[in-house]
């Protein structure tokens, strides 16, 4: 049954509504009706399309801050009853506003993202843990519709950061032969930090043409973890191969 201001005993502190499914915060499940606990000392507000009379809370009108009462003219009803038989229109004057406004909304998004940069990583990880298979398929129609863009990006990213290539190539080749431990770009940097830039094998410079080599190769059981990792240079590392130390004496590494 619908809410009635008329029949409200003013005695009661608080009265039960029923109204639609849809309307609000709902918790009745897929039932048609559900319940909300109003006080009966709650305000009434008139709906400016319907002009039923209802109480003036977040169940039954959207909010407006720039409304005198923080809430819309229109009760929730209506509002989408107007939405339902106007949508494609509505639709397609937000996109026609969305292309004329572009730049004033790319400076106003940047900015409420660097305002609220924490909140929104939080929202996303939360959503993407509740709905990992929409995560997979947006990210795969993402890339199926922007393959170009992603591959110049990728491209770019690469050549800017190629301690992070590097990183990934060993992930993959590490996930191919099952290989226990895993690393990160950082632990490549400590490494090369640690070895002063040199090789481990010559001791020469290598700069920024240097290798990553598993002292135990991976094809012979070595992990893919930090402490198997050194920084070669080019030469030193397809010389060595798939041998382990002990195996290649003028390596230096008898280990």
């Amino acid at each position: 049954m619908w809410y009635n201001t008329g029949v409200v005993n003013r005695k009661v502190a608080t009265a039960t509504l029923r109204t639609p499914g849809g309307m609000g915060n709902c918790h009745g499940g897929t039932a048609t009706m559900c319940d909300y606990i109003i006080p009966l000392d709650t305000p009434l507000k008139r709906c400016s399309k319907c002009g039923e009379m209802k109480p003036a809370t977040a169940e039954f009108f959207t909010r407006n801050k720039n409304a005198p009462d923080g809430l819309a003219s229109q009760c929730k009803e209506c509002r989408a009853a107007y939405y339902a038989a106007n949508r494609k229109r509505i639709i397609e004057a937000a996109h026609i506003w969305y292309i004329a406004n572009c730049e004033r909304r790319k400076k106003y998004d940047r900015a409420y993202s660097a305002a609220n940069s924490n909140r929104i990583v939080e929202r996303i990880r939360k959503w993407r843990e509740a709905n990992p298979e929409r995560y997979v398929e947006n990210n795969r129609a993402r890339y199926e519709a922007n393959k170009e863009q992603v591959a110049k990006y990728s491209r770019a990213y690469r050549k800017e950061h190629p301690e992070v290539d590097r990183a990934h190539g060993l992930r993959r080749r590490a996930l191919k032969r099952d290989a226990e431990g895993a690393h990160t770009a950082a632990d490549i940097q400590a490494q090369y930090k640690r070895q002063n830039g040199k090789c481990y094998y010559c001791g020469q410079k290598v700069g920024k043409n240097y290798h990553v080599d598993h002292i135990v190769p991976l094809s012979r059981g070595g992990s893919n973890g930090p402490e198997n990792l050194v920084i070669a240079c080019p030469t030193c590392n397809l010389r060595k191969s798939d041998k382990l130390p002990h195996e290649w004496p003028e390596g230096g590494r008898l280990l």
